[in-house]
């Protein structure tokens, strides 16, 4: 299990009382600090928080929650106009660190703590560069073969900064550390003006590996984005404990509910964490869109398929969502070294499996609806 799973997930307070007490305790202190500053003889407008009177109350409030966002949030990538990952168009945060550990997994480096380097070997032009850089002896050439020693790696990212043919500047890099931490507020920061431009059709989606397994970060990012009148996306698999999912009624708009029921048919049987689960976010005010990954020879069986319809029954859903298989799979196992658990499924194996899918739900009268199109 990562070790992102040792966090403190008390949130004791509403978000209401959240934006009371931080109104209390940090306006004060900022104003103070601008008084200060005035008093040794400072330009007005230099202070970290300047005083706008024209500034609207929402603004102020959305300024002192930026101050306070000092948790430390890990992801591994972004994407800025998703139409697969929400209602609308989504800025998609792909958090760092799974313990789902399915085994048809499309993002192997996700699930560790921190993603082991990815090398595209297609890309490499064999300079040795890398070689001469690196202090534990990872990258050695033998045979025109450019071959890592990953237990040697020590992720300090030299082999990167010599590389002519990576940057973290470039979409497809020879050599990438794609695990990246910052403070919640530097990262709302960053991609406040992806959100304004986007949300009067969309908002942003908290996606993974488990983004709920950093829950104080989960929480310090969707406040802001609740007082900057984002819409909010939390995507789960379903399977942490059902503490890890209260507390969030009033900062998540949209659930993405994968339904992992199983990780690996027939070995693993999630059923009780997933009717844990779903029975607190069921309670919430909040849409909550049902998915399911095809996976051929897991989530195309007898068994899985009246799980699911089961639940959605219960709670009375006419609605699912699909989610495609990803032809490009494969592609990050090698690329991270980590050894695939199954057999990759071929196209023709997984359209007969949607095909299975599809025909079981719309007998039973179950809508499979374009999350595109929601």
């Amino acid at each position: 299990m990562s070790s992102l799973t040792k966090i403190d997930v008390k949130f004791p307070l509403a978000n209401r009382d959240v934006e009371n007490k931080r109104r209390e305790i940090i306006l004060p202190d900022v104003r103070a600090r601008q008084l200060s500053s005035e008093a040794m003889g400072e330009q007005p407008g230099t202070e970290m928080f300047p005083v706008d009177k024209t500034c609207t109350r929402d603004k102020v409030i959305l300024e002192a929650l930026r101050y306070e966002s000092d948790e430390i949030i890990s992801y591994f990538d972004l994407s800025f106009q998703s139409v697969y990952d929400g209602p609308g168009v989504r800025v998609v945060v792909f958090m760092q660190g799974c313990h789902a550990d399915c085994v048809w997994c499309h993002s192997p480096h996700a699930r560790p703590a921190s993603s082991p380097v990815l090398f595209f070997e297609q890309h490499c032009t064999s300079c040795h560069r890398c070689e001469a850089a690196c202090p534990g002896y990872v990258h050695k050439f033998e045979n025109n073969r450019h071959i890592l020693n990953r237990d040697n790696c020590i992720q300090c990212g030299k082999c990167i900064e010599v590389c002519p043919g990576s940057s973290i500047y470039k979409p497809v890099s020879t050599l990438s550390l794609p695990t990246t931490q910052m403070p919640v507020g530097l990262l709302f920061q960053n991609i406040s003006p992806h959100l304004n431009m986007i949300k009067r059709f969309g908002g942003i989606t908290l996606s993974g590996g488990e983004a709920l397994l950093q829950k104080k970060a989960v929480i310090q990012l969707l406040s802001l984005c609740k007082a900057a009148g984002i819409h909010t996306a939390i995507e789960t698999s379903g399977l942490l404990p059902a503490k890890l999912y209260r507390d969030l009624d009033e900062l998540v708009d949209c659930w993405l509910y994968g339904m992992r029921f199983t990780t690996n048919y027939p070995h693993n049987d999630h059923s009780k964490l997933i009717e844990r689960s779903v029975e607190v976010i069921a309670q919430y005010h909040t849409d909550i869109l049902y998915r399911i990954p095809v996976v051929p020879g897991h989530t195309d069986t007898d068994w899985y398929l009246d799980k699911c319809l089961t639940l959605l029954t219960q709670y009375h859903s006419d609605r699912i969502f699909l989610s495609p298989w990803n032809v490009h799979t494969s592609h990050y196992y090698q690329a991270s070294g980590i050894r695939e658990k199954i057999t990759m499924p071929d196209e023709a194996q997984c359209r007969k499996s949607e095909q299975k899918i599809r025909a079981f739900f719309r007998h039973h009268h179950i809508e499979i609806a374009d999350i595109s199109a929601y």
